[in-house]
């Protein structure tokens, strides 16, 4: 929500240029790009650890008929 609100309320920060051609707004994109991609590849491997190996015990998994993994 921040990356949202901060160009309203910084009064041209966002557009500010760092080396090159590059602005605030535009490190601040990739940077949350980044976060968010990191975080969702450590819920993958937790969930692959922690998680699937539970699933597992309880029981195999249903599918339905027309499922096309079966």
């Amino acid at each position: 929500m921040p990356y949202v609100l901060l160009p309203d309320y910084t009064g041209g920060l966002t557009g500010t240029r760092v080396p090159g051609n590059v602005n605030v707004a535009l490190v601040l994109g990739i940077a949350r790009f980044a976060g968010t991609s990191a975080v969702a590849w450590r819920y993958s491997r937790r969930a692959a650890a922690k998680t699937d190996p539970g699933a597992e015990a309880i029981g195999p998994v249903r599918r339905p008929a027309h499922d096309p993994r079966r």
